[in-house]
């Protein structure tokens, strides 16, 4: 029996992390982890400035700094890929993984290595252009489980326990 792990996508402000961590919250073990591919550019950005903000700018920021440093050595994609590989090495079956991963192409990447795992869509509002990739194409992919987002915290809090006992319990 493999890990569960589950690519998790939507645009900015879409309620990825919020999902994931009332998932985590229900769920409740030890084997879970949630990590986003962009955190060590986040880190990297942090040390020439970043202030930590989200704004569109901000946002195109990390995704142009992720570009430069994914065509320089593959930065992100094999950073995230070697975290997995640790966790399922060291865990064995028992590991519940969520990945925050924007690009359809570091998408089917991962889930040419990890071909078990499932993609989630957080959909929250209409489309709305960002002035990036990442966030403006998040809705071109064939998602495994697409979660609408359009009702109030405790609707959404809802929709992360139907999840749980569906796929986790």
């Amino acid at each position: 029996m493999n890990p569960k792990i589950y690519i998790v996508n939507g645009q900015g402000g879409s309620g990825k992390g919020t999902f994931v961590n009332f998932i985590k919250d229900y769920y409740n073990n030890i084997h879970f982890h949630y990590y986003s591919i962009i955190d060590p550019v986040k880190d990297l950005a942090k040390v020439i400035g970043w202030s930590g903000d989200k704004t569109d700018k901000d946002r195109l920021f990390l995704y142009n700094l992720k570009t430069l440093l994914d065509n320089y050595n593959n930065f992100s994609f094999s950073r995230i890929v070697n975290k997995t590989a640790g966790i399922i090495d060291n865990e064995k079956n028992y590991s519940i993984i969520f990945i925050d991963m924007r690009e359809k192409k570091d998408i089917d990447r991962f889930k040419e290595i990890y071909n078990y795992t499932k993609t989630i869509l957080i959909k929250r509002g209409d489309y709305r252009e960002c002035g990036n990739m990442a966030d403006d194409e998040v809705f071109d992919y064939d998602y495994d489980i697409v979660v609408e987002n359009n009702g109030t915290i405790e609707d959404l809090k809802d929709k992360a326990l139907e999840f749980t006992k569906k796929e986790l319990l």
